[in-house]
């Protein structure tokens, strides 16, 4: 079962605000996949671990990358606002999701939490500059993790469709279910520089 509702107001030229959310409940199914496919391309992944997206965050009831299909149950809540006013936009996550392998005896948990605030400025606010907090905490059968993130930056659209931007990440990840791991106390920061191209 999936579901989505939003709804959205252009109060007057200078302010427009959104809410939507959506629902995915999946009671059985061979492979749950929500998490551990890539269609958007990889980001920071291969940072700490080897390999092509190492490090991706699927909560321990989907099967993530390298692993086989296996069969589950899911349920997946996420909550969105948006408020632009001007060139200053807020984009906020919520995100709930919990389920278990068919094998499993208990449900697990695992949460994200984000905000993003960007100024868009220029003709056609074809800039930005910006920042994004995200936190995932959840439920593995070795402990709870969390990974919290912080980006600061900015971008140019050099055509509708086409990004060039620069930011500075700083990652942590932290939680009982990281022991003995190469991600226990692992943390991570730099600057990046990519372009993006969208359709």
């Amino acid at each position: 079962m999936y579901g989505k509702l939003g709804f959205e107001r252009q109060i007057n030229d200078d302010l427009r605000l959104r809410l939507t959310g959506s629902i995915l409940n999946i009671t059985q199914s061979p492979s749950i996949y929500l998490y551990s496919g890539d269609r958007a391309g990889t980001r920071y992944y291969s940072v700490i671990d080897e390999g092509f997206r190492a490090g991706r965050i699927a909560p321990s009831f989907t099967p993530g990358f390298g692993q086989p299909s296996a069969p589950g149950e899911m349920t997946a809540l996420m909550i969105n606002p948006f408020i632009k006013y001007q060139g200053l936009e807020f984009y906020g996550v919520f995100e709930n999701t919990s389920g278990k392998l068919k094998a499993a005896p208990n449900r697990r948990t695992f949460n994200q939490y984000g905000a993003e605030l960007l100024y868009r400025f220029g003709a056609g606010e074809d800039f930005y500059i910006g920042g994004r907090y995200n936190l995932v905490d959840g439920e593995t059968a070795n402990g709870n993790i969390e990974i919290d993130r912080i980006n600061i930056g900015g971008g140019w659209f050099l055509t509708k469709n086409v990004l060039a931007k620069l930011e500075y990440i700083t990652q942590n990840f932290d939680g009982e279910g990281y022991s003995g791991t190469k991600y226990e106390n692992g943390k991570f920061k730099g600057i990046m520089v990519e372009a993006v191209i969208s359709f």
